[in-house]
């Protein structure tokens, strides 16, 4: 017999744990010069509660301005030129919770000059044998 647990699976339900998420995409409003964008997940959009933490990010900066990328609010900032897409992944940036958005330039950004998608990505063979690896070698006293 079936648990419960294996039951829902069949149905499609979501496990966090495991499972990709949808990709949630941000634009930005008229960002003037100085001025910081937050970008809170859970607030902007409710069906992204669920998939919290992010595990990757893609900035596209379509502006003629640098921007200062700031993932949940920390001290260390990602620098990201203009004109420039760069993608962060789970081995680059903690779990995504939120980000501030800084506009270094001396003008202001435009209305969807940049474009920050967020989503989770799933587990793959590569990331669950990672994963046992460093613990197996943390139980037999090694250091990883």
């Amino acid at each position: 017999m079936l648990s419960k647990k294996e039951r829902n699976f069949n149905k499609g339900s979501y496990y966090r744990t495991y499972e990709a998420s949808p990709i949630y995409t941000f634009k930005n409003s008229a960002l003037t010069t100085l001025k910081t964008w937050l970008i809170d997940p859970a607030t902007e959009n409710k069906a992204t509660q669920k998939h919290l933490p992010f595990n990757t990010m893609q900035v596209i900066n379509n502006s003629s301005y640098d921007i200062y990328i700031y993932v949940n609010q920390g001290k260390i900032a990602k620098v990201i030129p203009s004109g420039t897409i760069m993608t962060f992944t789970r081995d680059t940036v903690p779990a995504i919770r939120n980000i501030k958005v800084y506009n270094a330039g001396t003008g202001t950004i435009a209305e969807n000059e940049i474009e920050i998608s967020l989503w989770k990505e799933g587990v793959t063979f590569d990331n669950a044998f990672a994963r046992l690896h460093k613990a197996l070698f943390k139980s037999l006293g090694y250091q990883t």
